[in-house]
């Protein structure tokens, strides 16, 4: 049987669908937008994948299958098998995450963004937010960078507020001060300032909160003005965060150096970081990615360049996840420019 529909009313109808979809994804909060990146924005070959273009502004591998990202300033997450991009409803510029597995009923997400504003969310396995937590927001100061880390039924988070200048790149001005504040909490909601961790008037990035034999220590980079030169350092608590000392430098303040990953590895430790050693002054573009390895002070023992098939330099190292003697490595390529955002496969095998 033939059905005639009259021009005008279907006409209507769309618009009427549009609108309908258009005001449930600006009045529901957890409404998302999923879109799967198209063959010309991909590059995928053995050991990379390659999403070109994709102008990140951080990113975390937050199961074996996905990664979490800020992009165009909200936050996303990547399904690294389905290539499908969903962005939610979350204001994001940096991000971290507690790893779970691709099974996991739910992940954990600290954000924070350009509004002064750091936060906490849960997302279910269809990508829906089912709980989000602004723990800290200021109109008057800046809050960034976040860090999270779970252990023995308490979460941790810090988040750096800067007053005064923001990212200084002129050596010639004052910078603003950055203090690491830390908090806890045991069921996400509540949350209670524990202490600040370090203070000072140069750029503190790339923060990473770990724990070892009951020890926490805070990782961080040290930085003298945005671009130039910065050390890796390290400081320890050992009453859970209520007091920190031992502070110690890890990579000297020779480069441009952005810390990605530090852990420890049968009974050694291993940093994962990207520096512009190689190319002075150059910052992104002139840097590479680096593993150095500590023994069990703190001391060096050795440093060697990490091989990466896409590029040997303009390499911003996000995060490195370690199995065994396989590493997946998360960067950017071309920060400043194109910004393709990278996984790659490597194993430790020649950096033993």
């Amino acid at each position: 049987m033939k059905i005639n529909i009259n021009p005008l009313s279907m006409s209507l109808f769309f618009i009427f669908l549009a609108v309908t979809i258009s005001s449930f994804i600006l009045l529901n909060p957890n409404a998302i937008l999923n879109k799967t990146l198209s063959r010309e924005n991909l590059d995928i070959r053995s050991s990379q994948i390659i999403f070109k273009n994709y102008m990140s502004g951080d990113a975390k591998f937050i199961s074996d299958n996905a990664i979490i990202t800020s992009k165009t300033g909200y936050l996303h997450l990547i399904n690294v098998d389905t290539k499908k991009d969903t962005q939610l409803d979350i204001k994001s510029n940096w991000v971290d995450c507690i790893k779970t597995n691709h099974n996991a009923a739910e992940k954990i997400i600290a954000y924070s963004n350009s509004d002064g504003q750091t936060g906490i969310c849960k997302i279910d396995k269809h990508n829906k937010v089912t709980f989000k937590k602004i723990v800290l927001e200021n109109t008057s100061s800046l809050h960034i960078d976040p860090s999270l880390l779970y252990d023995d039924g308490m979460y941790y988070l810090t988040s750096t507020n800067i007053v005064g200048n923001v990212n200084n790149s002129n050596p010639n001005v004052e910078n603003g001060l950055y203090t690491v504040e830390l908090y806890k909490s045991s069921d996400l909601s509540n949350w209670q300032f524990l202490s600040n961790v370090v203070s000072y008037k140069s750029n503190i990035e790339d923060v990473e909160l770990y724990k070892q034999d009951g020890v926490l220590r805070l990782i961080f980079e040290k930085e003298q003005y945005d671009k130039g030169k910065s050390s890796l350092r390290m400081i320890n608590s050992y009453d859970n965060g209520v007091s920190w000392k031992e502070e110690k430098e890890l990579i000297p303040f020779n480069a441009d150096n952005e810390v990605a990953t530090f852990l420890n590895k049968d009974g050694t430790y291993w940093m994962f970081y990207s520096s512009d050693i190689e190319n002075p002054t150059m910052s992104y573009t002139g840097a590479k990615a680096y593993i150095t390895k500590f023994d069990k002070y703190f001391n060096q023992i050795s440093t060697k360049k990490i091989d990466t098939d896409l590029a040997s330099q303009n390499i911003l190292l996000y995060e490195a996840d370690v199995n065994n003697n396989e590493v997946r490595l998360l960067y950017s390529h071309d920060y400043l420019g194109s910004n393709d955002l990278c996984i790659e496969k490597i194993s430790l095998d020649s950096y033993q």
